[in-house]
């Protein structure tokens, strides 16, 4: 056994009928430690006598119950870590054996340390291969983060079913479940040495970094991070030859590799996780065909939105999905997440400029979905269904997109009001016109501060609240004009704005996160909501922020209702006060089960992700989870693509 805690833990065992003694003594300190964490009492069991305790040890130790304990590696020594496997008969003959998860503890003094990884990976190979469950399951408490984090990193996934905590039921215990691979199944290779030469034997020298330095770099997005992970190694591929190597090598490992275009995502997508590879797709950056004629490009995954807007430019075309992040995310990024950006209300998302995709499987092989014309209805839509799939089924190394006219003429319209749920009400006029502008977005007062802060700039001091309405092609002088009417007439400031103002304010409102970066203190959302239930939600959204005493901005793409509130809280000298995590994290729940309330979704582009898996649940029913786990097994039986995210 290796690993930093070896020298306190030398052996991982199974309990005995016999070791009772010391079943007793650790389940007394578990008890002591973390009470509201197991279903029996402190006081109950010390009431249990010698012979109560004999009979449990055995029972724990059964042909269907496997217990897995840590000591020192001397007989008789105390247990410092402890997990229960336990066979739960499926009620539904033909489907696999079920394991339930029971009984974890790590004793304080090893926690940190990889001994709750070593007997987790030990219980899971047990359940499996002897057992010979099919999946493992577990409950979890949902106000605990870092457990679910854990549990997420070894491959387990929310299955949307919950129950009453048994020590609190005013609470959830929320279940987690993990597929099993069949016995004899390849698991990830011992020696991470062999597989690091096998992985570099068809690369490039500089196409492999193993470096510290490099994998921090690497081992996150810009999303909230909750259980850091290094990866073994990040593989910068330069070719799709390149990526079908990758893929075979980690097969052959049963290595799991997390792909990444630019690391900009906001959910974790791109998180590493538990002994994974980061395959860096940046490099495989070439616009590789530019059709002006058909109005299509063809390019690698790693080119720059921004790069390909600009070589369309010169055809007087444009590729419409724009993300605030389009300087520097990646065409394959986007497709991932299937993102938006401001002139989706009008030109649609991602999965809308998408023709067709050239995928490596699980297996290295490479195939071709889609077509290179703007209509094709030839068998199921393969391509739609990669795109947003988050990495999780294939990796994506060509992309076939749609471009669009570049508009001639453009019209940008600011109207400001008193308050946000003014500037809302101020959509839904526009929408009665019948206009349909390229872009619409909100900024509340928090936000205009933040930007008249960072460039200088008087938002604020015009009002509390900004609708800024872009219209363009060659009526945009007329729909501006009808905007600018029905805006004034609903009680805003309304100006237009000069070419290069407009400019601004477009660029200003695409940098209006500023320098933040997503953490457990401050996470920004992505929820949607119908057009008619903005006013509604913005206002839900404020009463939140008041109720739960935490700091509140408000972005929108009002044009298609997707918001982004970034809820927070105040830390003085790095430290918060000892409930508001508890707060922020009331508030981010209520602010996700009023979306759906009102027939939104809990996430419009930024994808769902590491870290809004803990809402996914309540948006999607456990039949069509349970659908999108089996797509997810036949294109990716090994689970090596992405595991523990987007679904």
């Amino acid at each position: 056994m290796s690993g930093s805690w070896a020298a306190q833990v030398n052996r991982i065992r199974r309990l005995q009928a016999t070791d009772w003694e010391l079943l007793r003594d650790v389940r007394l300190e578990m008890l002591s430690d973390t009470p509201m964490a197991y279903v029996e009492s402190l006081a109950a069991a010390r009431r249990q006598t010698d012979t109560q305790w004999q009979e449990r040890a055995a029972t724990m130790s059964g042909d269907s119950s496997i217990t897995l304990i840590a000591d020192d590696g001397t007989d008789g020594s105390p247990i410092s870590g402890l997990m229960r496997v336990v066979i739960k008969q499926p009620q539904d003959p033909s489907r696999a054996l079920q394991a339930m998860l029971i009984s974890v503890y790590v004793a304080p003094e090893h926690r940190g340390l990889g001994l709750a990884d070593q007997l987790l990976d030990e219980a899971c190979a047990i359940a499996g291969a002897e057992l010979g469950a099919g999946v493992i399951e577990l409950g979890v408490h949902e106000d605990n983060a870092r457990a679910k984090a854990f549990y997420e990193r070894h491959g387990f996934e929310y299955t949307g079913a919950s129950r009453p905590y048994p020590q609190d039921k005013a609470r959830l215990e929320i279940v987690m479940a993990r597929r099993l691979p069949p016995a004899g199944e390849t698991q990830q290779s011992e020696s991470p040495g062999a597989f690091i030469d096998d992985l570099g034997a068809a690369l490039a020298p500089g196409q492999v970094a193993v470096d510290e330095q490099t994998r921090t770099t690497y081992a996150a997005d810009l999303g909230p991070v909750l259980d850091l992970q290094l990866p073994l190694a990040v593989v910068f591929a330069e070719s799709v030859e390149d990526v079908q190597h990758v893929v075979r090598s980690c097969a052959r490992h049963g290595v799991p590799i997390v792909a990444r275009g630019a690391g900009t995502g906001v959910s974790g997508g791109a998180h590493a996780s538990q002994g994974c590879i980061v395959l860096s797709l940046e490099r495989m950056n070439r616009i590789l065909q530019l059709n002006a004629d058909d109005e299509t490009a063809v390019v690698e995954p790693g080119v720059v939105n921004a790069d390909l807007n600009a070589a369309a430019s010169e055809h007087g075309l444009m590729y419409a999905p724009d993300p605030a992040s389009y300087k520097m995310s990646t065409i394959g990024g986007n497709v991932a997440t299937n993102a938006g950006g401001l002139r989706c209300a009008k030109y649609g998302v991602t999965r809308d400029s998408v023709l067709a995709l050239d995928v490596v499987l699980a297996d290295g092989s490479l195939i071709h979905t889609g077509h290179q014309t703007f209509k094709g209805v030839a068998g199921y839509d393969l391509t739609a269904l990669f795109v947003g799939s988050e990495g999780t089924l294939g990796i994506v190394v060509g992309v076939t997109v749609r471009l669009r006219y570049l508009p001639r003429e453009v019209q940008t319209v600011a109207a400001f009001y008193p308050d946000f749920r003014g500037a809302a009400a101020g959509v839904l006029a526009v929408g009665r016109t019948r206009v349909q502008p390229a872009i619409m977005e909100m900024l509340d007062a928090g936000t205009l501060a933040q930007l008249d802060e960072l460039y200088g700039s008087d938002l604020g001091e015009r009002g509390q609240a900004l609708l800024l309405i872009q219209t363009d092609g060659f009526g945009a002088a007329a729909e501006a004009a009808l905007v600018r009417e029905v805006l004034a007439a609903g009680g805003a400031a309304v100006t237009a704005e000069s070419n290069a103002e407009a400019e601004r304010l477009i660029e200003m409102r695409r940098s209006s996160r500023g320098d933040e970066v997503d953490n457990e203190f401050r996470v920004g959302e992505d929820v949607a909501v119908p057009r008619s239930r903005l006013v509604d939600y913005v206002a839900a959204l404020e009463a939140m922020a008041v109720t739960h005493e935490v700091q509140l901005k408000v972005v929108a793409h009002a044009g298609d209702g997707n918001l982004h509130p970034t809820f927070w809280v105040d830390r003085v000298d790095r430290e918060v006060d000892a409930d508001a995590m508890s707060r922020l994290n009331q508030a981010l729940d209520d602010s996700i089960d009023a979306a759906l309330a009102m027939g939104g979704t809990i996430t419009g582009e930024h994808g769902v992700g590491q870290y809004k898996l803990r809402w996914l649940g309540l948006e999607q029913p456990e039949p069509i989870r349970e659908l999108q786990h089996r797509i997810k097994e036949l294109f990716d039986p090994a689970g090596i693509f992405n595991p523990g995210k987007a679904i």
